[in-house]
């Protein structure tokens, strides 16, 4: 086998996994369409509605985690299980708390995912501190604000 057989190989295997990854996104995107076609800004809320809601991000999680099951990838089926819940509770206004809660779980699962050692790509520098710390400062000056 030759570097020119080992190309076209790869390129197959390529191929084949990213027609794979779209037919399992296939139920995504049609519980998506679904979703869009039945969504009406007056509807009342019910089971149903928050099923309908949720029904998306909830597939997106389970092919998240059938794809690639490593402990750094949980954060993000965490983050996608939480911003499920949190539709589901925006549903219904008298539960809007708790689904702004379920939404800062989430965020906070996607940022413990996303800093973790696995997706560092070199040591912090001094100038990256400082952008973290004016990003800080001025996160906290928006909330002071509002």
């Amino acid at each position: 086998m030759d570097i020119f057989e080992t190309d076209a190989y790869d390129r197959r295997q390529r191929r084949n996994t990213s027609c794979a990854l779209l037919f399992s996104l296939l139920p995504f995107f049609l519980s998506t369409a679904v979703y869009f076609y039945l969504w009406t800004p007056d509807s009342p809320a019910s089971i149903t509605a928050a099923g309908v809601k949720s029904a998306p991000i909830l597939l997106l999680a389970a092919v998240v985690l059938i794809w690639n099951g490593s402990q750094s990838v949980l954060g993000v089926v965490g983050g996608l299980i939480f911003s499920a819940v949190g539709d589901c509770c925006l549903i219904w206004p008298e539960h809007f708390l708790h689904g702004m809660g379920a939404f800062a779980a989430a965020h906070l699962l996607y940022s413990l995912t996303f800093l973790s050692g696995r997706y560092a790509r070199h040591s912090s520098s001094s100038l990256t501190r400082l952008l973290y710390l004016f990003l800080i400062v001025l996160g906290g000056g928006v909330y002071i604000y509002l």
